[in-house]
């Protein structure tokens, strides 16, 4: 998840946090082999909830009640439409008066 430019005030500790866990996952699945995609992603899918319950050092709780405190009740539901792409097409506005060559 990339942070939008200059919309986060601490985006490098959120960056780094996020770099932490992808190097403890890759750390882990280097010695592992698979036969699948599919195989591949249940076990990524198995080290993130290791990693989203394991608790936090300074503050009470883990990642996961942490989300179910505090980011849970501010989901949305997806809109009911899907989005269209729209093209457009940027005109320039038509000269009235010609130009004369010297």
């Amino acid at each position: 998840m990339g942070a939008g430019h200059r919309s986060v005030p601490h985006t490098a500790r959120f960056e780094g946090g996020v770099q932490l866990a992808e190097r403890w996952i890759i750390a882990v699945l280097r010695h592992e082999h698979f036969t699948s995609l599919g195989a591949l992603n249940v076990r990524i899918g198995e080290l993130v909830a290791t990693i989203n319950d394991r608790p936090f050092k300074r503050l009470e709780g883990t990642r996961r009640s942490m989300f179910d405190e505090i980011d849970r009740p501010a989901l949305q539901p997806l809109p009911a439409s899907r989005y269209e792409f729209a093209t457009r097409k940027r005109m320039r506005k038509p000269t009235t008066t010609a130009t004369k060559t010297r």
